[in-house]
This record gives C-alpha cells, sequence and structure tokens, in this order.
C-alpha cells in the first residue's frame, strides 16, 4: 500500500515539503489556488451565491441531486488530469478527503456509494478507475458500503462536445446491471454516486435511470470531486 499510496510527506502538487498535518497534503500555496464550492445548485450543480436560485430551469435532470467539490480549472485540472492519466493513484485519497468534508457540509448520509464504472477498453489501457478509487477510499473513510452493480457496455464520445440530444442519444444505453445483483434484496434506499468530473450530468442521470429502473423506491444523488459547470 505504501508503494501504491505513499504517504503525506511532499505536497502532492508541488511537491514542496510540508507538515503532514496540512490539509489535503496541499502546501499553502497550493490550498489556496483552489476553489472549493460551498454551495452549489443541487439540481444542475453549477455555483450559486446562498442569497439567489440558480437560473437552471431547463436543465431537466433525473438524478435527486447533485454536489460538487471544486471548480475544474487549473490546479485542480492539473491534478486531476495527474490521477486519471498518469498512474498517480496515491491522489485518490486526498481527493477522497475532500470529498468526505463535503459530505459533512451538505450533511449528506448514505447508504451505499456507487462509482461510476469504467469500459473495458478503458480499464485495460489504463488499469484502473478513477472514481472507483475515490469511491473506495471515500467509503473507509466515511465507513459505507461501496458496490458496483452498473457495467459499462459501450466507450462513448466526450459528452461536453455534444448538444443536448446527441449527449442523450450517445450515452442511452450505455451501462446495463450486472447480472449477479439482478435479484438480490437491495435493501438500500439513498444512493451516493461518486465521479471525478461534472460535465454535462447526462452520465450520471442515464446511471440513475438504469438504477431507478432496477429498484424503484430509491434516492439517488451524486458527489463529484469537481465541475467546470460554474
Amino acid at each position: 500500500m505504501e508503494i501504491l499510496f505513499p504517504s503525506n510527506i511532499k505536497c502532492i502538487s508541488c511537491k514542496e515539503p510540508i507538515p503532514k498535518s496540512n490539509p489535503y497534503s496541499l502546501c499553502k500555496s497550493c490550498f489556496h489556488k483552489i476553489e472549493f464550492i460551498n454551495d452549489n445548485c443541487t439540481r444542475c450543480g453549477r455555483k450559486i451565491d446562498s442569497h439567489f436560485d440558480c437560473l437552471c430551469e431547463e436543465d431537466d435532470h433525473i438524478f435527486d441531486s447533485i454536489y460538487v467539490c471544486t471548480r475544474y480549472e487549473g490546479l485542480m485540472e492539473n491534478m486531476i488530469w495527474k490521477l486519471k492519466y498518469q498512474s498517480s493513484t496515491y491522489i485518490a485519497k486526498h481527493f477522497a478527503k475532500i470529498m468526505s468534508h463535503k459530505m459533512d457540509y451538505e450533511g449528506l448520509n448514505p447508504d451505499i456509494l456507487i462509482p461510476v464504472p469504467s469500459s473495458a477498453s478503458r480499464m485495460k489501457k489504463r488499469g484502473y478507475n478513477q472514481s472507483k478509487l475515490l469511491a473506495q477510499f471515500l467509503g473507509k473513510e466515511r465507513n459505507i458500503e461501496v458496490i458496483e452493480p452498473l457495467r459499462r457496455k459501450k466507450d462513448t464520445k466526450p459528452l461536453s462536445s455534444l448538444g443536448v440530444i446527441e449527449r442523450r442519444l450517445e450515452i442511452k444505453e450505455a451501462f446495463f446491471i450486472d447480472s449477479k445483483y439482478e435479484n438480490q434484496d437491495f435493501k438500500y434506499k439513498n444512493i451516493l454516486i461518486i465521479d471525478d468530473i461534472l460535465t454535462t450530468g447526462t452520465t450520471i442521470d442515464e446511471m440513475t435511470r438504469i438504477l431507478k429502473e432496477w429498484k424503484k423506491d430509491i434516492n439517488v444523488s451524486a458527489l463529484v470531486l469537481s465541475s467546470g459547470r460554474i
């Protein structure tokens, strides 16, 4: 474990030596370069002023609510890139602490965590699913069960480059329920989907659709590490 997830001796961004007590294993300079999102619209994920409502009536989502931890830009974008494409898996446990603190702030108390599944081809190329890593560390931090009832059966294009209709067509039927879960007595009601980046929300919507067709009486929310929809 120490080889894959080394102790927080240096800043996970700039590698400068830091005290182990520093939040999220970041030096003060890097910490202040991150925009943490305190209040976001739970319908669409956009940052909002606590005194004003979000103007997102046109956003038609299936999930019950969504929560965003940080803005996807600059330092945060760079660190997520390292996690996803440079095998910097040790970053995931520090990101999970950011997500855990957001859960405290929002008063979230889900029964289970479900990571956004990765396709077989992406798993083969990358060797891991960054959303699953986040969910596993978060589950350990919060003592919450992590399950993977959904499987992805096709790769999808980047949804941020597509229009609303194209997004829905691209992601439709991209997921299915793993056969080992189909007949399971599913007693949980509050599900929290875990992902690294929110772009359009279409992926989480499609996951929610499949989950609610599978089990009717459930609440499906999402917790996302970072979003550019701010």
